[in-house]
């Protein structure tokens, strides 16, 4: 019963997260919950907008879904990231096999790194403000709906977490 379980909590997560409209694009398309987050902005009542045009999502228009997809995905990968976009043309990108050493020498790298290190020093301390706020709310008496939907948002969470952790390649941390 525990993994049945575990898979329900997931589902229920995402039903929760995302509304229906997240199981039609899976099942027409096979998204993963992580680029269905990243399309958040261009789903709007069950319609993905894509190149100035409002695709249902539905089984009827699985097609034009799974070509609107695969082409977010290539755009996805083949496009810039979001730091070379604000560093403007011609900025130092380190390359491919550059070792740290290299990246180091670059003078705009330590701008770059101590922005980095700022932001995520910013974001662990939201997060832990908020897990502090969730562990407050654990702690008290609460009936059994509401406990049930305190642990659903939790396990999104922790969906959530596992996601960005695939997404940047980093090995997920067990305790």
């Amino acid at each position: 019963m525990g993994g049945s379980q575990v898979t329900a909590d997931k589902i229920i997560g995402l039903l929760e997260e995302f509304g229906p409209a997240y199981f039609l694009l899976s099942q027409a398309t096979r998204i993963t919950p992580s680029e269905y987050r990243r399309l958040g902005p261009s789903i709007r009542d069950e319609k993905l907008l894509h190149a100035g045009e409002e695709i249902p999502i539905d089984a009827d228009h699985a097609p034009r879904l799974n070509a609107a997809i695969e082409q977010i995905r290539r755009e996805t990968a083949l496009s810039p990231t979001v730091a070379d976009a604000k560093a403007g043309p011609g900025a130092y990108a380190p390359q491919a096999g550059e070792t740290s050493a290299e990246v180091n020498s670059n003078p705009g790298g330590a701008t770059a790194r101590a922005e980095v290190a700022s932001e995520m020093k910013r974001a662990e301390r939201e997060v832990r403000s908020g897990l502090d706020r969730y562990r407050r709310l654990a702690a008290r008496r609460l009936e059994a709906h509401i406990r049930a939907a305190l642990a659903a948002a939790l396990h999104t969470l922790a969906g959530t977490t596992d996601d960005l952790c695939d997404d940047t390649r980093l090995d997920r941390v067990r305790r």
